[in-house]
């Protein structure tokens, strides 16, 4: 898949054809390093996604894009795990849907112990309440 020559060429003329509308967009009144700004980070989101193609099954693929809807924060910690690892090493096959889970299961644990969605509840203490009636008495 990574390895198709044809689809080499199109992320290229992609990745170029974005690189000159950066250029386009910034090319006026000294707006050239804010251009070059932002076509090095389109590259460097292009590289991510290229190399999360080539980590992830498409099913894994699939349900991380699906969660990145939903929970933004997840996803993104998820991807930079993933591509840590493969960077490392410590990635031999690709990842699939329940290895994926299980990544997934783990940014959940580290994010809720950090104490974000515990909700507590202080009730007040009350006074004794004595059992006369004498306030009710008219």
């Amino acid at each position: 898949m990574a390895d198709d020559p044809e689809l080499a060429a199109i992320r290229a003329a992609r990745l170029q054809q974005l690189q000159q509308q950066g250029a386009g967009v910034g090319g006026g009144g000294g707006g050239g390093a804010g251009g070059q700004d932002a076509a090095a980070a389109q590259a460097a989101e292009e590289s991510k996604r290229q190399d999360l193609a080539r980590i992830l099954e498409p099913a894994a693929r699939e349900r991380l894009s699906r969660i990145s809807l939903v929970r933004p924060e997840h996803a993104e910690r998820v991807k930079d795990m993933l591509l840590r690892m493969a960077r490392a090493g410590q990635i031999r096959q690709r990842v699939s849907e329940e290895q994926l889970v299980g990544l997934l299961d783990q940014v959940a644990n580290a994010t809720s112990s950090a104490g974000s969605g515990k909700i507590t509840f202080t009730r007040k203490s009350r006074p004794q309440v004595d059992d006369e009636d004498s306030d009710f008495d008219i």
